[in-house]
């Protein structure tokens, strides 16, 4: 009888266990975690990725970007990190949510930990 209440509990925990390790590390959208400087030139937002040479056309600033430039008057970049949907090469980006803004330069050098982060592009391999 112990015995039989023994297996029982190790093939529901087992089962437990399986069923929480399948589940998946994040949502299952195409947004992603991205990073790279913003600026604004003539009146449009441009992004530049942190390991881009070129910048993209921001398809709608949010609000606080507006602000920043707007109002406070910023002239240079500012480094932002967003969550948005991947964009292939001269597609506008669309961040869907601004999670953090910098004005310091060495901003895209500091490695960020624990943020799971995927390659894009042609040669994603290459850096």
């Amino acid at each position: 009888m112990f015995n039989l209440v023994k297996v029982t509990v190790v093939i529901g925990l087992s089962a437990i266990i399986t069923a929480c390790g399948s589940l998946p590390f994040a949502d299952q959208s195409s947004r992603n975690y991205q990073r790279g400087w913003v600026s604004y030139e003539e009146g449009q937002f441009f992004v530049r990725g942190c390991r881009e040479s070129e910048a993209r056309q921001l398809a709608q600033a949010p609000r606080q970007l507006e602000r920043l430039f707007n109002q406070r008057d910023v002239s240079a970049p500012l480094y932002i990190e967003w969550i948005g949907e991947p964009n292939l090469a001269g597609q506008a980006v669309e961040i869907a949510q601004l999670r953090y803004v910098s004005s310091d330069p060495l901003s895209c050098q500091i490695p960020l930990n624990d943020i799971l982060m995927q390659a894009q592009g042609v040669r994603p391999d290459c850096s």
